[in-house]
């Protein structure tokens, strides 16, 4: 067993408590900034106080997590949340998120995981993956996973759902995150020979492919 699978499962647990979790998300104040909010509720100490001992987690950019270390450390889980947008774009580049820090910086802060946003569907989406395939991995971690095609294409509704939720899944049963991308592939491309949204494979479905592609 490798230490970052070590590491990995220490790090979910704290994350996902009976396998369930409440983050309270504090990323968006990057976005709007203090005008969005009432004068007393600008400072992230006060928002923080009153939630740090009720959720399972708190996600925040690096800026926003590292002063107020001393509320959230050793009471709550961590997600740092290395991308973000901002209202002070122009209109029509309003929805692109951009990096606001590294994987290498969330670790240092102590965090359990990392978090971007990808608006699936949008002008940016590609544009967003690059972006987010770059703060992820060093150039040599990158790898390839083929796409899996399905006999036949029916309906594309929930297919990044699908991904999203195939990655998660292999991640907690344990994979190392090539094998788990691998595994939410496979999710997605059943879930696109199926109509509609909520039509997605059991574990045993994607498993035994899983098994046949070894072969």
């Amino acid at each position: 067993m490798s230490y970052a699978h070590v590491g990995k499962t220490i790090r979910l647990k704290r994350i996902l408590k009976d396998g369930k979790a409440v983050i309270f998300a504090f990323d968006h104040g990057v976005e709007h900034g203090p005008s969005g909010f009432p004068e007393m509720y600008v400072n992230p100490r006060k928002i923080l106080s009153k939630v740090v001992d009720v959720v399972d987690g708190v996600m925040m950019l690096p800026g926003m997590a590292a002063p107020v270390g001393d509320i959230w450390g050793n009471k709550t889980s961590l997600i740092v949340k290395v991308t973000s947008k901002t209202i002070l774009r122009p209109e029509d580049t309003r929805h692109l998120q951009s990096p606001f820090g590294t994987v290498e910086e969330a670790i240092s802060l102590g965090t359990d995981a990392v978090a971007a946003t990808v608006y699936w569907g949008s002008e940016f989406e590609d544009h967003m993956l690059r972006l987010w395939v770059d703060v992820k991995f060093t150039k040599d971690s990158e790898f390839h996973i083929p796409v899996y095609h399905p006999e036949k294409v029916v309906d594309t509704t929930g297919a990044g759902d699908a991904f999203v939720a195939g990655l998660l899944t292999a991640l907690r049963k344990g994979y190392e995150i090539k094998d788990a991308v691998r595994y939410a592939v496979i999710v997605a491309g059943i879930k696109v020979s199926r109509l509609g949204s909520h039509e997605i494979p059991t574990e045993e479905e994607v498993e035994d492919i899983i098994a046949k592609l070894k072969e």
